[in-house]
């Protein structure tokens, strides 16, 4: 008998993205940004995991079958997957994957890929004749396609299996897996976004499932991944770069001004979509770098008031007292 179950979505957690998506993107830009669309209103709760999956692939009609699995074979996997994967299985945990979007097939060949134990996911209906390929139709069977189907099949690998609720792991990014998170005795969000960053016990924004390793072994809630020491270290080295604004301000003033204005814009964008599991180019980086623990579940305020201090310290005061307070916001931030 495995010690636990561990369950991984496949979509954003093993995957760097979605297979829907990727799908999308490659029928076209606007069958791509339709999808785009209907995926916002699903994490928004405005529309139902069935009414998604249906109308998302009613646009892969008469796509081949060989041409879908091209598309998914082509996928990132999260860095350390295969690795983590295997650490976990010589623990005596057993790793299943779970998807409501990718095809049943197409998990379980990346399940024997990586080692996982077995994948599950939906049922695409298929067109077949003898002087053609399979083509996908458009429509979707399968439990995993339902709303509220994923504690169906989590609750049969447990009967199967001998463990209880209690004994289950799951990874997992979006809405769709709360009803299982609820119900296991952990839970970690992996990019999560916000339904999911709010319940999970632990959380990674790392993009390697190695760091979830660590989160294994302990009960205790936690937002912080590895390496905080480094993680606090590069905080402030950034915020101590605001030394600098002064100096800038005093040849470039307006230039420094508008340049402050579009980084804070910035970073209420990047903010925004990091609480919605999205890492935003360049700026998301830094900002998943540089955010606290206590701060990983709730917008981090603290870097929009610096730099909206900055801002005031330039338009309020004469360069000599702007310096000074500006200096002491960034010095005192880093002590």
């Amino acid at each position: 008998m495995p010690k636990r179950l561990i369950i991984f979505d496949l979509d954003g957690v093993v995957l760097k993205r979605h297979f829907l998506l990727e799908m999308s993107r490659h029928i076209g830009l606007l069958t791509y940004l339709r999808a785009v669309w209907l995926c916002f209103l699903f994490n928004a709760g405005k529309l139902s995991l069935s009414q998604l999956i249906r109308k998302v692939y009613a646009r892969f009609k008469d796509v081949p079958l060989e041409e879908a699995r091209h598309v998914f074979g082509h996928m990132r996997l999260a860095d350390g997957c295969a690795e983590a994967i295997h650490a976990m299985r010589d623990a005596g945990n057993t790793v299943i994957f779970v998807s409501s979007g990718v095809p049943s097939a197409f998990a379980a060949s990346l399940a024997a890929t990586v080692g996982a134990d077995r994948g599950h996911g939906i049922e695409p209906a298929l067109q077949t004749d003898a002087s053609s390929l399979p083509r996908l139709t458009g429509e979707v069977e399968g439990r995993l396609s339902q709303d509220g189907r994923k504690s169906e099949l989590v609750q049969q690998l447990l009967d199967e299996f001998g463990l209880q609720w209690s004994d289950v792991v799951v990874l997992a990014d979006d809405r769709n897996n709360v009803e299982i998170m609820e119900k296991a005795g952990l839970s970690i969000g992996v990019n999560a976004n916000l339904p999911v960053r709010r319940m999970a016990t632990h959380l990674v924004d790392t993009g390697n499932l190695l760091d979830v390793l660590p989160f294994l072994s302990t009960g205790q809630p936690s937002t912080s991944a590895p390496g905080d020491t480094k993680q606090e270290l590069f905080r402030k080295v950034v915020h101590a770069c605001g030394c600098l604004v002064p100096l800038a301000a005093l040849y470039a003033f307006h230039a420094t001004l508008a340049l402050l204005a579009v980084v804070a814009a910035l970073f209420v964008l990047s903010e925004v979509t990091r609480l919605n599991g999205v890492r935003f180019p360049l700026i998301g980086h830094i900002t998943v770098a540089t955010v606290r623990a206590s701060e990983q579940r709730r917008f981090a305020f603290a870097p929009l008031a610096l730099a909206i201090g900055v801002i005031l310290c330039l338009v309020l005061f004469d360069w000599p007292v702007a310096t000074a307070g500006i200096l002491a916001a960034t010095l005192a931030d880093t002590a």
